[in-house]
C-alpha cells in the first residue's frame, strides 16, 4: 500500500480522469518491470509518463498537473507540461 498512490489515484477517480493504470510492484513487494525501470531508473511510485515523454514521480505535481490539465470549471484542456517561464 502506497499512500502517495492512493492520494493520486482519489484525485483521478473523483475527477474521472481517463487514463491507463499499469500496476507497478512496491520494491517490499517484489522487482519492478525492467520497462518501468528503464523510464523511472529510481523506481518512485507513482509515476506520470507526460505526452512529451517526462516523466513525473512527485505525487503532488503529478496532483497539481491533473488538477489542471482536467479542471471542472475550465472545459479546455491545457498542455500537461510544466511551463519553463
Amino acid at each position: 500500500w502506497c499512500p502517495y498512490c492512493q492520494k493520486t489515484m482519489l484525485l483521478i477517480e473523483e475527477k474521472q480522469i481517463p487514463v491507463a493504470v499499469e500496476l507497478i510492484n512496491m520494491r517490499s513487494y517484489g522487482d519492478k518491470p525492467a520497462s518501468f525501470l528503464r523510464k523511472v531508473p529510481n523506481g518512485l511510485l507513482p509515476a506520470l509518463e507526460l505526452p512529451n515523454g517526462q516523466i513525473v514521480t512527485e505525487s503532488a505535481v503529478i496532483m497539481e498537473l491533473l488538477d489542471e490539465y482536467y479542471s471542472n470549471n475550465d472545459k479546455t484542456k491545457k498542455p500537461m507540461v510544466p511551463s519553463s517561464t
